[in-house]
């Protein structure tokens, strides 16, 4: 019951993001951080972010960003809509 209580609060840290599309030369943090910044009134700090699901020819995949806390991620989703 212990690992399930810590696994739920670690995944209210996460946030994914549909759209934003795959560059080869350029880091998803990086890319997302300066979506951030140029179009949204927070700035979160990203600890990791990683690709999710399988590759199609033309669409993006998904990205799961691990933020600081929750209270970071409930800013984000504020200031997105």
């Amino acid at each position: 019951m212990h690992l399930t209580v810590h696994d739920l609060n670690r995944r209210k840290c996460n946030v994914i993001v549909s759209g934003l599309p795959e560059v080869d030369d350029a880091d998803d943090t990086e890319l997302f951080t300066s979506i951030c910044e140029n179009h949204l009134s927070c700035k979160p700090v990203v600890l990791k972010c990683r690709r999710i699901g399988k590759k199609f020819a033309g669409k993006p995949r998904r990205l799961l960003i691990h933020l600081r806390n929750e209270s970071a991620v409930q800013d984000l989703i504020k200031s997105a809509r």
